[in-house]
């Protein structure tokens, strides 16, 4: 009645002002409905503004003896009506009440709903009985199929709903949550469906687990720390990655014989390799373990022993190769004596991380010398290799208070770095001194 206007509630007799049909609406924190007079000829009357389908009344306070009486004045009572009353209004007469007649109400209207249909299901022993649950039932003439999967069928709804089944009895329901209890004869996975016929006919679908344990299977989510968007990560070689395996049963009684079984597929070569750890819910891959390309690894958790079908999750990796460590001995700025030619070496730090010896082992070097003389000109400067990762400046390019760039580029198949190493040269003989820690074991 939230949308009626108070002209269109209207009464055979109001107490006074404060009791008025106005008051009648459901929830209404400011009063009720009380007639003058209490005899069974008071009556509330609603109009609608056209023909309506009554699917139900909701009730707060003294009700018609019609339907079941409110236990106090403030809880709500419904009446649902499994066959919709087509009418332009309702008078409400009420012929049995407590102290006096004082009543709040709601009309529903039509076949509708705020939520979906909701179909769960709870094991309650561990002798089959399963206890299905209905939430947000529709009224108007609903009928519910039931189909448990073993070859037995119930209906509920008004009783021309067996002309849906005509051997199955039909069993009423009251209220829009209906709680139907089941007994299975015998453990096993059980495809139960239930439709819900009324102008459209919605579907819902469960398997059904029953067994010695009384467990239920939820989900299995394979969790991992690489970050991962929509079940896909990128990993580096070098670094290492764990996955555990985040499997949601309940039972009755506790089980411990799941099986976990990992698997990876590489995606390029189509080939399958089985993991060790048959039962680990946490699997951890070394730096190294995979050399690059795209990877399927998948958790299988065998639950055959409670007639429930391998669960599986998955997860793409996508493993690349690690950037080249590039350094200069001696850090990125150097101050260096113009009394000698330099070395510059970039061999003895650097190194590849996805190499198992994290050597430079397959590295080449590349270098560039430039100078900018205390004028602020900047020049090309001259250099020799020494080797492989190591260049010669000669003294001649050592002007005092110069500034000279060496930068090296190094490469590896697919993978470039660089690095550069700022020399502030400086007039006098001093010497560099590095100083390099090795641990020795015997």
């Amino acid at each position: 009645m939230g949308n009626l206007s108070d002209a269109l509630l209207t009464a055979s007799s109001e107490y006074n002002a404060n009791f008025s049909s106005k008051y009648a609406r459901l929830d209404n924190m400011l009063g009720f409905w009380r007639p003058k007079f209490q005899t069974s000829f008071e009556y509330l009357q609603i109009v609608f503004p056209s023909v309506e389908k009554v699917t139900g009344l909701i009730f707060q306070g003294s009700v018609p003896q019609l339907f079941p009486l409110n236990s106090d004045s403030e809880t709500p009572k419904y009446q649902y009506f499994y066959n919709p009353l087509v009418s332009s209004g309702l008078r409400i007469r009420p012929t049995q009440w407590h102290d006096s007649i004082a009543l709040r109400m709601e009309v529903l209207l039509k076949c509708s709903k705020n939520n979906p249909t909701e179909v769960t299901y709870k094991v309650m022993n561990l002798q089959g009985l399963v206890k299905f649950k209905i939430s947000n039932a529709l009224f108007c003439g609903t009928c519910y199929l039931w189909d448990f999967g073993d070859n037995h069928t119930v209906i509920q709804g008004p009783n021309n709903c067996n002309k849906w089944l005509l051997s199955s009895e039909t069993i009423p329901y009251t209220s829009d949550l209906i709680e139907l209890p089941y007994n299975y004869s015998a453990f096993g996975m059980y495809h139960m469906v239930v439709q819900e016929i009324n102008n459209v006919t919605n579907t819902y679908e469960k398997n059904i687990y029953v067994n010695s344990y009384g467990c239920v299977p939820e989900n299995v989510t394979l969790v991992d720390d690489v970050q991962s968007t929509n079940k896909t990560g990128v990993l580096r070689i070098s670094k290492a990655m764990d996955l555990v395996v985040n499997f949601i049963m309940t039972c009755i009684v506790q089980y411990n014989e799941d099986k976990y079984i990992w698997s990876i597929k590489n995606l390029q070569t189509g080939n399958i390799k089985i993991m060790p750890g048959y039962d680990a819910i946490h699997q951890r891959f070394d730096p190294l373990y995979f050399t690059g390309g795209t990877f399927l690894i998948e958790v299988a958790v065998n639950l055959s022993s409670i007639y429930v079908p391998i669960m599986k999750d998955n997860l793409t990796v996508i493993v690349q190769p690690t950037p080249l460590e590039v350094y200069i001995t001696g850090g990125d700025t150097r101050t260096v004596s113009n009394g000698a030619d330099v070395q510059v070496d970039a061999s003895e730090l650097s190194y590849d991380p996805d190499d198992v010896s994290q050597s430079n082992t397959g590295i080449v070097f590349q270098w560039k010398c430039t100078k900018t003389s205390p004028n602020n000109v900047t020049a090309n400067c001259k250099f020799s290799e020494m080797d492989s990762g190591t260049i010669s400046i000669p003294q001649s390019e050592l002007e005092i208070n110069a500034v000279i760039l060496a930068e090296v580029t190094a490469t590896k198949d697919a993978r470039k770095e660089n690095r550069t190493q700022a020399l502030q040269i400086k007039g006098g003989g001093f010497v560099d001194v590095y100083i390099r820690y090795t641990l020795h074991c015997s």
